[in-house]
């Protein structure tokens, strides 16, 4: 759970066809509002940042989201959020995790 103004982290990791890590490219998010319609515009959309350090396996990204109501979030909204990267030329969505602000 976060509050109003946090800045929230979240991470996925993509793979190749064959199952071996691969960066891929143009990942992005959506956060979508929990209870909205089905048709509603995501709240908040961006691009996901890949972890470069050689520690880090191919494929790792991260999620940084500033939770401020300039970017749409509310107090008491509950939140999901999606991704989806280009690899191997297919372009399979994810589901990240889920967080409220308090």
């Amino acid at each position: 759970m976060f509050t109003l103004n946090d800045t929230a982290y979240y991470w996925f990791a993509t793979n190749d066809t064959l199952g071996s890590g691969l960066d891929g490219s143009t990942p992005t998010y959506d956060v979508r509002l929990a209870g909205a319609s089905a048709a509603a515009a995501p709240v908040y959309s961006g691009n996901a940042t890949l972890l470069t350090h050689v520690s880090y396996p191919n494929g790792c990204h991260e999620v940084v989201l500033q939770l401020t109501g300039a970017n749409g979030f509310v107090s008491g909204g509950m939140y999901a959020i999606f991704a989806t990267v280009l690899v191997d030329a297919q372009n399979p969505s994810g589901f990240i995790g889920s967080f409220k602000i308090l």
